[in-house]
């Protein structure tokens, strides 16, 4: 009899060890019940297996236990770093502050500059801080790694008392808010650390060859920095499905890595030297890149695949998949917490188990074009739910959009990578950065003065729904062993249910 899924413990493990990091983030946000439930999920699956097997044999109480162990690991994990997190010793007082300027944010009327590696003098004691932010009025700058001292007001994170702002603050690691005018301040020092000197040094010879409107584009494509970008071009990125772009992830660590293994294959070097020095040099282009959730991923991902062919093993995506998940979350389990962190697993998630299908689908295109094309649209299946949750609207044109601009992104930021180390390593910064200041014009251009927003729908579909959303695409995928008109019924059903419910709490009838 034909097994109804492959046991995987690498996908299996690593999901158990998520659902109890996003348990104790239901039970910050006051959903106990939901929480409960999935804390003693195995139990009862376990129970219920049993008893419709008819067999409590050693084998199933076995898994039975470990998931529910990998499960209370990561719910445990997560709050153990929650309280240490908020174990703050000053709030309310005002006090010296030393610390590492790093970005400016701009929002909802408020300036504020983020700080590292933050520390508080107060009544002769030093409190380390870590990262920080400072709420402060116009016409304060500063430069990158900029050390700085000055007096502020300082206020623990979760002050508000507010489930999602202190998951929020937790994720960011952002501990403390300031309050200060900065009237005071001095720069004492600089220290900005190897990655961001190498950063900054690339952004400043993005700027001496790129026009003003364009160097904050090309910074976010290559560095995931959007900080200067006009609110317009960010808006009409996201209504135009292609916010991604921006975040450093696969389609960017790939491209790096692609590049250099190419030119250590012209040399002819070795398979453990290519492996080792593309390893190593898209580790340090993550930590450029500040090591965003998305390019840890993609960065993991890349090194199991080279691992495995370099000692020619067949590579499994869906197991690199959940590996790189487990690893990243048993360090950082916040990150499960992350938007960047969710929709970039999404993608390759469901590019994994679902650009089969969809490539069967479209049989009656050339091969040739079948296959990315399979990959993009598999992409929009996975991460569609989750933008609708997280944004609350839906672009009905992303999918189409995507398919176009993607094949020629990748191709600009092939132009873009090569020729910002070219004058960096020349300083003939006009000449190198002359075709991606055209290219990235026409993008900013096209993105900028396009009212994408028109092609937005509004559409509420939470949690739940996201449950029913996921379902379906699982069964529709390879990896459960269905019969095709099961498949259909089913999946048909649920994404009727997703479809409605969605509308009705779209239209407040719920």
């Amino acid at each position: 009899m034909k097994r109804l899924f492959n046991f995987r413990p690498a996908v299996l493990y690593p999901s158990a060890y998520a659902l109890g990091i996003s348990a104790f983030a239901l039970g910050i946000k006051s959903f106990i019940i939901p929480a409960v439930l999935i804390v003693f999920m195995p139990v009862v699956t376990g129970a219920v297996y049993a008893f419709i097997k008819n067999s409590f044999n050693a084998k199933t109480i076995l898994f039975t236990l470990s998931f529910q162990l990998a499960l209370l690991l990561g719910f445990f994990s997560v709050s153990v770093r929650f309280n240490a997190f908020f174990n703050g010793e000053i709030n309310g007082e005002t006090c010296s502050v030393t610390a590492v300027f790093d970005s400016e944010r701009t929002g909802s009327g408020e300036r504020s500059l983020c700080f590292e590696r933050a520390e508080f003098s107060l009544n002769g004691k030093t409190v380390k801080a870590g990262k920080i932010t400072v709420e402060v009025p116009s016409g304060v700058k500063f430069e990158y790694g900029d050390k700085v001292k000055f007096i502020a007001t300082v206020y623990g994170a979760n002050e508000r008392g507010n489930g999602s702002a202190d998951l929020y603050a937790f994720t960011s690691g952002v501990k403390y808010e300031c309050v200060s005018d900065m009237s005071g301040a001095t720069v004492v020092g600089r220290s900005p650390g190897l990655f961001g000197f190498v950063r900054r040094a690339l952004e400043r010879v993005v700027k001496n060859g790129v026009d003003e409107n364009n160097a904050p584009i090309v910074n976010a494509m290559l560095f995931g920095d959007k900080t200067e970008i006009k609110p317009s071009v960010i808006s009409g990125m996201k209504y135009a499905g292609l916010a991604h772009v921006f975040a450093v992830s696969g389609l960017h660590v790939g491209f790096v890595a692609g590049i250099i293994y190419f030119l250590l294959k012209k040399i002819k070097a070795g398979r453990w030297a290519s492996f080792a020095v593309t390893v190593g040099a898209t580790f340090f282009y993550c930590g450029v890149c500040d090591f965003s959730p998305s390019s840890v991923r993609a960065f993991l991902m890349l090194s199991f695949y080279l691992f495995y062919r370099t000692l020619g093993i067949k590579y499994d995506m869906l197991n690199s998949i959940f590996t790189s998940a487990l690893a990243i979350l048993i360090f950082r389990p916040q990150y499960l917490y992350s938007y960047g962190f969710i929709l970039s697993y999404a993608a390759v998630v469901s590019i994994a188990v679902m650009a089969g299908p969809v490539s069967r689908t479209l049989s009656f295109l050339p091969y040739a074009v079948r296959g990315d094309i399979s990959t993009v649209l598999a992409a929009q299946i996975g991460v569609f739910p989750f933008s609708v949750a997280f944004f609350g609207y839906v672009s009905w044109i992303s999918a189409y959009i995507n398919l176009i601009v993607i094949p020629l992104i990748s191709v600009v930021f092939v132009i873009l990578a090569v020729s910002v180390v070219l004058s960096a390593v020349t300083t003939l910064y006009k000449i190198f950065l002359f075709a991606p200041n055209f290219l990235v014009g026409l993008l900013g251009d096209f993105v900028g003065k396009t009212d994408f927003s028109v092609f937005a729908l509004p559409v509420s579909a939470g949690g739940t729904l996201v449950c029913v959303y996921c379902a379906g695409v699982l069964i529709a995928s390879d990896v459960l062993n269905l019969k095709f008109g099961v498949k259909a019924a089913a999946c048909t059903s649920l994404m009727i249910i997703y479809v409605v419910f969605s509308q009705l709490f779209t239209f407040g009838v719920l």
